[in-house]
C-alpha cells in the first residue's frame, strides 16, 4: 500500500485480480502499475483538516509569532507541545475526540454529505489546548486510514 498525503489523502493498493471494495474506487486495471489492479480508498480532508484545526484555534497567532520569532516551523512547536502533554499525562486525549469527515467520507463509507464532530471540548485553552486538539486529528486521520485499510483487508487485499 502507498500513501498520497497532502490537503487529502489517498490509499493505492494493488493485486493481481480485480477486488470490490464497497466505499472503494476501482478496481482500475494498470491505472498505477502495468498487469496490476488498484483499488484507492481516500480521505477528503487530511492536511487540509489539520491546518484548518490549527489555524482557528484561539492560540494559532502566538503559535505563528513565536514560530516565526524562532526561525522554526509551527509544526516543531506544536510536536513539542504534544511530547510534553504526554510527559505530564499517559493519555492526553481520552476524553476528547475528533471525526475527521469535516468534507465528508471519501472512503470507506462513500459520504459527501457526513459532517466532521469534536468531541470532549472544554474551557482548556493556550498552547496545551492546541496541542491536545492537534494530537487529537492527527489521531482522528490515522484512525480513518486503519478503517479504509480494514475494509481493503476484509474485503481481500493483502496488505
Amino acid at each position: 500500500m502507498a500513501i498520497i498525503s497532502g490537503t487529502s489523502n489517498c490509499h493505492m493498493i494493488v493485486s493481481q485480480y480485480p477486488i470490490m471494495v464497497p466505499g472503494v474506487w476501482g478496481p482500475y486495471f494498470g491505472a498505477m502499475l502495468p498487469e496490476l489492479w488498484l483499488n484507492e480508498g481516500g480521505q477528503s480532508a487530511a492536511g487540509a483538516l489539520v491546518e484548518w484545526s490549527i489555524r482557528r484555534h484561539e492560540s494559532w497567532a502566538d503559535l505563528e509569532q513565536e514560530a516565526k520569532e524562532k526561525g522554526v516551523s509551527y509544526y516543531t512547536l506544536l510536536n513539542q507541545a504534544v511530547a510534553e502533554l504526554e510527559e505530564n499525562e499517559p493519555y492526553p486525549t481520552a476524553q476528547f475526540h475528533v471525526l475527521a469527515d469535516h468534507h465528508g467520507n471519501r472512503s470507506p463509507r462513500a459520504n459527501p454529505a457526513a459532517k466532521g464532530m469534536v468531541s470532549g471540548l472544554t474551557l482548556e485553552s493556550g498552547r496545551v489546548a492546541l496541542a491536545r486538539y492537534y494530537l487529537a486529528t492527527l489521531q482522528s486521520i490515522a484512525y480513518g486510514t486503519r478503517h479504509i485499510i480494514d475494509t481493503l483487508e476484509d474485503a481481500g487485499h493483502q496488505n
